[in-house]
């Protein structure tokens, strides 16, 4: 038990979590499609992504129920959650140039300026088109 107890410790000792300010209504929000593509792999569903400033949070779903991935960022990190992200996990920025994780960041960065795009990064293709921003 008190072994058990030790790993248990160790384990959350390190598990510090990245605070990320929550989206509020100044954020301005834009939603769309998105047609995502890896090897054979190919789905298309729903965009939203928001954003103030540095802060942006991205989330992609299938029939708008099922989340793929949810993207939260800021000026210092991103936290990538849900199956496409494959294990959840936070980075600090800038991401590793051209890894799948720079694909989902660029999304939110293209997105601020940008209706329809076309991407690839980390063996993965991204197809964007949203409409105006509200």
């Amino acid at each position: 038990m008190r072994n058990l107890l030790l790993v248990f410790a160790l384990c959350f000792a390190g598990c510090a979590t990245h605070q990320f300010a929550p989206p509020s209504g100044q954020w301005k929000t834009r939603s769309g499609q998105l047609l995502y593509k890896e090897g054979d792999r190919s789905i298309v569903g729903e965009l939203n992504v928001s954003s103030i400033g540095k802060n942006a949070k991205l989330e992609f779903t299938k029939g708008g129920a099922l989340s793929l991935i949810r993207v939260q960022r800021d000026a210092t990190h991103a936290r990538f959650e849900g199956p496409l992200a494959r294990l959840g996990h936070t980075v600090t920025l800038p991401a590793s140039p051209g890894s799948r994780d720079a694909g989902w960041l660029e999304i939110l960065d293209k997105s601020a300026t940008q209706q329809t795009f076309s991407l690839a990064s980390g063996g993965a293709q991204f197809s964007v088109q949203l409409a105006p921003a509200h």
